[in-house]
């Protein structure tokens, strides 16, 4: 669960700095 978490909590953060910086 933890897992699943953090690696959703890192893809989301990656897809954000992608829209935001590019």
């Amino acid at each position: 669960m933890i897992r699943n978490a953090w690696h959703f909590y890192y893809a989301l953060v990656y897809v954000f700095k992608v829209l935001c910086g590019g």
